[in-house]
């Protein structure tokens, strides 16, 4: 027995072994075990990996999983805290048309560049969740855009302001009030605003303007229309916004101009494109001289560059 344990590359004498065998008192699969033979240290790592030295960086894999279950661990324990209880109240004088649970359906109008669109709103319990174009509006004839679906964003995108701010602090009302009084009455106000067309809004500013004439309105859009309305006046004398009809159109020429995508008429005049289809399955034939860059939606249209 002991040459075959030499054999083996045993590291232990016999009688090495009979001690170690009295003073553990564990069980063994066999003498090559007990003596830690070359042979049955390389079946182990061969066989059982899980069971192997530690690995040459030393780290085992035993120990590698009992840190990432810790860090899983710690991880949850993030969301492991108390929630904010938050108490329904009824409402102490019910709305009319109001029924828990049930949508309401509101029309509206939507701005975008200046230019109005006609919606309808999907309200829950005074949350509105959806928007639709209106039917009976002639800029959106009961469709809608991209942008118009993602207006709804608006009302909770969190980095809005919940609370008046001065330079990035808490502040209120009336500090605002009596700041604006005070810059006013400085002279030299710059009123800075996105396009606006609505009458009510633009007599007030004009109002405004009025009473303070040193005081100057500017209108800015990041996407503008003003190469076109330079163009309208090169045209025809005057900064016109041109309508098109394509309802007899049989060719149609874009010059770099995103027409069924971008502008006040595009979800009109794209629906003028696709209404046949949606009725009789016959597309309109148009045929589309468009030279771009990219693609767009009117790319599957072209015929022609």
């Amino acid at each position: 027995m002991p040459e075959n344990l030499k054999e083996n590359g045993s590291c232990l004498s016999l009688d090495e072994i009979r001690k170690k065998l009295k003073k553990d008192g564990k069980s063994w699969r066999g003498l090559e075990e007990v003596a830690e033979t070359q042979g049955f240290q390389e079946l182990l790592h061969r066989e059982f990996p899980r069971q192997a030295a530690p690995w040459s960086t030393g780290v085992d894999r035993r120990t590698f999983l009992k840190f990432m279950g810790a860090s899983l661990a710690l991880a949850g324990l993030t969301a492991c805290r108390p929630q904010r209880i938050d108490k329904i109240v009824p409402y102490v004088k019910v709305p009319e048309n109001v029924v828990p649970g049930l949508p309401v359906y509101y029309a509206t109008a939507l701005t975008l560049g200046g230019y109005a669109l006609g919606a309808v709103v999907e309200s829950h319990d005074g949350r509105p969740t959806k928007i639709e174009g209106n039917e009976n509006h002639p800029a959106t004839i009961g469709s809608s855009s991209a942008m118009m679906q993602a207006m709804i964003l608006d009302l909770y995108d969190p980095d809005r302001s919940k609370a008046v701010l001065n330079a990035g602090r808490p502040s209120a009302l009336d500090t605002f009030y009596k700041s604006a009084r005070a810059a006013v009455s400085e002279g030299g106000v710059r009123i800075l605003t996105e396009t606006v067309t609505s009458p009510t809004l633009g007599a007030l500013i004009e109002e405004f303007l009025g009473r303070h004439a040193d005081a100057k309105w500017h209108q800015f859009e990041p996407i503008n229309r003003d190469n076109e309305i330079e163009a309208a006046t090169a045209v025809f004398g005057s900064p016109l916004q041109p309508v098109y009809n394509f309802a007899n159109a049989e060719v149609v020429v874009s010059l770099d101009s995103d027409f069924l995508v971008e502008g006040a008429g595009a979800i009109r005049y794209a629906r003028q494109q696709y209404e046949p289809y949606m009725f009789n399955h016959a597309m309109r034939s148009w045929l589309f001289a468009v030279p771009s860059p990219r693609r767009t939606i009117r790319s599957p249209l072209r015929r022609t560059w």
